[in-house]
């Protein structure tokens, strides 16, 4: 059996909650179930029973006697008086509650901080420098081997770039640097179809000239120089006689 208690808190004016239980449990079963709904620890905790219009009738006590024993009803007014308020977190929700919670400024001490094994500080020492060593080996590499592709090229090569599948081809126009990407080699590339990004500049700057849209910026490691003519889209292409009719 089970019936419906009504439940209100001394700290927290604005709680009033219901609640249905077993006319079996004990007061301080009760007190137990109460604390994780109200914060309250049962240790600091009394129970008063109280009637529909707010009188109180009597105290629940013992901790050992059922709320059937006690004399709970179908519905029943229970009180929970807060002895110690400051020692859980029920003063801070009260103040919350109100409106009057001042925060105060927390500083954190870093240096603690930064010895705690969960902290992201730890997760970052582990993963993240692992992470920026390989970015920087990976640049590294890249500034090598764009170095030593360029020093066998000469302006006005054919050359091709791209994929497989869509190749660019088109002259060697520009070798060198561009401005705020100093590290790489770069190739300017006038190609044979409008395929590019612009016409020879980079940031407002001209590096080389070209038709809008025929001019491409490559890192030199990606840029092929050899005898490569223009492509004919027809190269493939049957001849007519060789067809059927």
């Amino acid at each position: 059996m089970s019936f419906k208690v009504v439940i209100s808190h001394s700290v927290l004016k604005n709680f009033n909650h219901e609640k249905h239980y077993q006319t079996h449990i004990s007061v301080g079963e009760l007190k137990q179930k109460l604390h994780f709904m109200t914060g309250t620890p049962a240790e600091n905790m009394i129970l008063q029973l109280k009637n529909s219009i707010g009188s109180i009738v009597k105290t629940l006590q013992p901790d050992s006697a059922t709320l059937q024993e006690i004399g709970l009803t179908e519905i029943s007014y229970v009180h929970v008086v807060d002895l110690d308020p400051d020692a859980s977190e029920v003063s801070l929700i009260a103040k919350l509650d109100s409106g009057k919670f001042d925060a105060e400024k927390y500083e954190i001490d870093f240096e603690k901080y930064k010895q705690r094994p969960d902290s992201f500080y730890q997760w970052k020492q582990v993963h993240l420098k692992e992470y920026y060593s390989n970015k920087a080996q990976i640049m590294l590499d890249e500034i090598k081997k764009s170095s030593v592709a360029a020093d066998s090229m000469k302006i006005g090569a054919r050359c091709e770039c791209g994929t497989k599948e869509m190749p660019k081809r088109g002259v060697l126009k520009y070798i060198g640097k561009l401005h705020g990407q100093e590290d790489i080699i770069w190739i300017g590339v006038q190609l044979d179809e409008p395929y590019g990004k612009h016409d020879g500049t980079f940031k407002g700057k001209r590096y080389f000239e070209a038709p809008d849209k025929y001019g491409i910026f490559c890192k030199a490691h990606n840029i092929q120089v050899g005898d490569f003519p223009m492509i004919d889209e027809f190269e493939d292409s049957s001849d007519d006689s060789d067809v059927e009719l």
